[in-house]
C-alpha cells in the first residue's frame, strides 16, 4: 500500500491584468446617480427675430443628489417650434446649484394630442456649493402640454463632485 504525503497549502498571489492607471475616481471626488422628476410652467415667453422664441420655465422636482429642488430652464427653440437648446439651474435646499445643458427635439403630437415629447441628452457644466466642479451627464425626458406650456420632466444620469 502506498503512502500518501500531506499536501501544503501555498498562497500566491497572480496578476489578471496589468493596469497603468487605476480604474477609481480621483480622491475627493463622488459619483453620485442623479434620478428624478418634477413639473415645469412656463414663466415667461418671448418672440425671436426668424420665428423662432425663448421661454422661462421654473421648475419644481426630487432627485436623489439634490432632494426637493427648485430652479429654472432658459429655453431658445428654432422657427419650426421642435428643436431646442437649454440651459438648467437646479437649486437645492441649501442653495446649491447644478447647471446643465442640453439640446435636442420634440415630436409633434399626434392626432388632437396636445402633447409633445422629447428625450435629450444633457452635460453637468458645474454649479456652486457641492456642485462647484460638477461633471457629468444622461438623459432627461421631457413631456410639454403645447397649449399651456405645462411641462412633466424624469431626469437620469451621474453628477461627479
Amino acid at each position: 500500500m502506498a503512502t500518501k504525503t500531506p499536501r501544503t497549502f501555498q498562497a500566491r498571489i497572480e496578476s489578471l491584468e496589468h493596469r497603468e492607471v487605476l480604474s477609481t475616481v480621483a480622491l475627493g471626488h463622488h459619483v453620485l446617480a442623479l434620478r428624478g422628476n418634477g413639473t415645469g410652467a412656463v414663466a415667461s415667453v418671448q418672440n425671436l427675430p426668424g420665428g423662432g422664441f425663448q421661454t422661462v420655465t421654473n421648475l419644481d422636482g426630487r432627485a436623489n443628489a439634490l432632494g426637493h429642488f427648485g430652479g429654472q430652464v432658459l429655453s431658445t427653440f428654432a422657427g419650426n417650434g421642435s428643436t431646442t437648446n437649454d440651459s438648467a439651474v437646479l437649486v437645492a435646499q441649501n442653495g446649491d446649484q447644478l447647471n446643465l445643458f442640453y439640446s435636442g427635439g420634440y415630436r409633434a403630437p399626434r392626432g388632437h394630442s396636445t402633447r409633445a415629447q422629447g428625450t435629450f441628452h444633457f452635460t453637468v457644466t458645474g454649479g456652486t456649493g457641492r456642485f462647484a466642479s460638477a461633471t457629468g451627464g444622461g438623459t432627461l425626458v421631457a413631456t410639454i402640454d403645447t397649449n399651456s406650456g405645462a411641462s412633466t420632466f424624469r431626469i437620469n444620469g451621474r453628477v461627479s463632485q
